[in-house]
């Protein structure tokens, strides 16, 4: 997902007003961490960031990290020519939270997406060095 945003080719789909669940890799971490260590915590976990965005803005703070520009949405129809019945899954909004993870106190180390996509891309940038 990555590579189009590096080359400056990213773009949300459709509309980009539908949701889009996003985390933080460390985060997934320490929350896989947590859950092993917190006995309140059972049942599903959404691992999911505590601030979900629409895909338009999740596109920019992508693009963003990476020093380049979101500015054309990718047409539904075109997404539907090249994935398929996967255009689907694409364009859903889902707005996920986490709310058992912050019931228990788990602290996220990105709350907020350009934060998160600005760490994402300088690491990415550091171990291509």
């Amino acid at each position: 997902m990555v590579t189009p945003f590096r080359w400056g080719l990213g773009a949300w789909f459709g509309s980009g007003k539908q949701w889009t669940p996003w985390v933080h890799v460390d985060d997934v971490a320490g929350l896989v961490v947590s859950a092993l260590k917190n006995e309140q915590l059972s049942g599903p976990v959404n691992v999911t960031a505590p601030e979900p965005v629409a895909q338009k803005r999740f596109a920019k703070a992508l693009a963003g990290g990476f020093g380049m520009p979101a500015l054309l949405p990718f047409p539904t129809f075109a997404l539907e020519m090249f994935a398929g019945e996967q255009a689907q899954l694409m364009t859903a909004s889902q707005r996920v939270i986490c709310e058992k993870a912050r019931q228990v106190g788990y602290e996220f180390s990105f709350e907020n997406v350009e934060s998160a996509c600005e760490d994402i891309a300088k690491k990415m940038k550091k171990a291509r060095q």
